[in-house]
């Protein structure tokens, strides 16, 4: 689940730091400023590529438009497609359309409304669809039938992603205060502290972001980005991506348990060194190394089983009984008290 979307994004987001770095490292060596050269050139090429460099300020001008502008775009790209993605599971959660919370059915039928005023065949945004795309997933829903959501029922939202208008996006599909998630996050913390002295918290830093975009978008930049913080941009847009991904997974495993989709079969009582965790079973279910399951509280982390015990015996799989005691490996460290699930969504 959003594994593919958050991959491309990571993709992208690496394509562009490496583009940007390298730029500016035969920035630096044109202008004579590299103390240990990296490259091996010869001093007529050398002497050459000076020649026929841009100004070194339109040049850092050009980076930073393209950079900023991309990083965003990618970030906005990516939200939306988390959400295509989130909606595109509830009908196999919620069958019936009206079992769906009261916010995300108004919130479709709004924007199903909004989206077949715009629309028109030669419409950029919507002229993609059919009259009969659009509404059929609300008509099949409200007779009774099966159906399915319109994604961009909830991306309505013209507005750059701040954090109140992700609130405002996130709420349209049944979360209240999305970005209080988002908050909460230790990596994002940690990269407010650690890469950003505690300037900023991850709603002033996203929402500085956010203006640094629509400056450059407008061509009213007073001081030009380092690739440094290009970098501290392209890591903060990938963790919030990832934070708002995992709430939307935690939820979705959790909300299908209602519909046996995903279940419980344990829950974590002892931690010991190495990712080593003692589990007490609290259902039947069968385990193997190399399985992928879901663990935590609040908020849930996907991890991979890479060794299984009973007391001093290893096993490649096993057959668990309700209140059977077991030792378990993850690839990862999580909170005691986690709960495991298993998830077929």
């Amino acid at each position: 689940m959003f594994d593919n979307v958050l991959a491309r994004l990571d993709k992208e987001i690496d394509a562009l730091t490496a583009v940007v770095q390298w730029h500016d490292s035969i920035r630096t060596l044109i202008y004579g400023n590299l103390p240990d050269e990296p490259f091996r050139i010869d001093p007529a090429s050398l002497e050459l590529l000076k020649q026929l460099a841009p100004v070194k300020l339109d040049w850092q001008l050009f980076d930073h438009y393209a950079a900023v502008t991309r990083i965003y775009a990618v970030f906005e790209q990516c939200i939306a497609e988390l959400v295509e993605e989130y909606v595109g599971y509830l009908p196999r959660i919620y069958s019936g359309y009206i079992d769906l919370c009261q916010d995300l059915r108004t919130s479709h039928r709004i924007g199903i409304g909004h989206v077949l005023m715009k629309w028109s065949t030669t419409q950029p945004i919507y002229g993609k669809l059919t009259e009969d795309q659009i509404a059929c997933g609300l008509v099949d829903g409200l007779r009774g039938n099966a159906y399915r959501l319109l994604p961009e029922a909830f991306l309505t939202d013209s507005d750059n992603y701040r954090p109140d208008t992700l609130n405002r996006v996130f709420k349209k599909i049944g979360f209240d205060s999305a970005f209080s998630w988002v908050n909460q996050s230790e990596d994002i913390n940690e990269f407010c502290l650690n890469e950003l002295g505690g300037q900023y918290n991850p709603e002033t830093y996203l929402a500085e972001f956010v203006k640094h975009r629509n400056d450059t978008a407008h061509g009213d930049v007073g001081t030009v980005a380092a690739a440094g913080e290009i970098k501290r941009y392209s890591e903060f847009s990938r963790l919030v991506a990832k934070s708002l991904g995992d709430l939307l997974r935690s939820t979705l495993i959790k909300d299908s348990v209602r519909c046996n989709l995903s279940s419980i079969f344990g829950t974590i009582k002892k931690r010991f060194t190495g990712n080593i965790y003692g589990v007490v079973a609290s259902a039947e279910q069968s385990v193997s190394v190399g399985d992928t399951i879901y663990v935590g509280k609040k908020r849930l982390y996907k991890a991979k089983i890479i060794g299984l015990r009973v007391v001093a015996d290893s096993f490649d799989s096993l057959v668990l009984a309700e209140a059977m005691e077991f030792g378990l490996q993850l690839d990862i460290p999580v909170p005691n008290e986690s709960a495991l699930y298993i998830c077929s969504l």
